[in-house]
């Protein structure tokens, strides 16, 4: 968790404010989730990807984040 918010706060510091996010689709095969989101940067432009996670037992496992298309400036 602590990767995770380090991460966050550094993509804050470089956007200039938070990141809203959209959950635009979920799918759950076994012990796989996938998200597909569209997240809203500061100066309003839009940006769309995947995440992929994995849980066992209550925990999660592994994490894999994909943009699709270009990151807007």
């Amino acid at each position: 968790p602590d990767g995770a918010r380090a991460d966050y706060e550094n993509a804050i510091k470089l956007l200039g404010g938070l990141i809203r996010y959209a959950i635009d689709a979920l799918v759950v095969d076994g012990d796989m989730v996938a998200a597909a989101w569209t997240g809203r940067l500061p100066s309003g432009a839009e940006m769309k990807g995947l995440s992929l996670y994995r849980v066992t037992g209550g925990l999660l496992r592994s994490t894999r984040h994909a943009l699709i298309g270009e990151l807007p400036v």
